[in-house]
């Protein structure tokens, strides 16, 4: 065993975008110069850990529900993602027109 231990390995990081009030964003790049910190996932991260550690209801909530998972991949604009409209495939329209044609053509030889 070696006596000097590698590094663990790094946390699996994921980019994501968010959109603030300007006025927020003005108070977080404060924040920045004033702690010293090298960016702006550097303050926000540091928040949602101490919020995640403090808020006791949370906490409370999080260990009632230990196997919660988002099993949903997020939308880039984070928006709910809209059910999808139904899609007619090009055989089932060529033989749909062709039916249509065929009724057609029927109903003009009747007259």
């Amino acid at each position: 065993m070696p006596l000097i231990q590698p590094p663990p390995p790094a946390p699996k990081m994921v980019t994501i975008t968010v959109r603030m009030k300007q006025d927020d964003l003005c108070c977080l790049q404060a924040y920045e110069a004033y702690s010293g910190s090298p960016t702006h996932s550097y303050v926000i991260v540091g928040s949602l850990e101490r919020l995640y550690e403090q808020d006791s209801a949370f906490i409370a909530w999080r260990d009632a529900h230990p196997n919660f998972s988002t099993d949903k991949k997020a939308r880039r604009n984070g928006s709910p993602k809209r059910p999808t409209k139904a899609t007619t495939s090009v055989a089932a329209l060529s033989s749909a027109v062709a039916a249509a044609e065929a009724a057609s053509i029927t109903s003009r030889a009747e007259v």
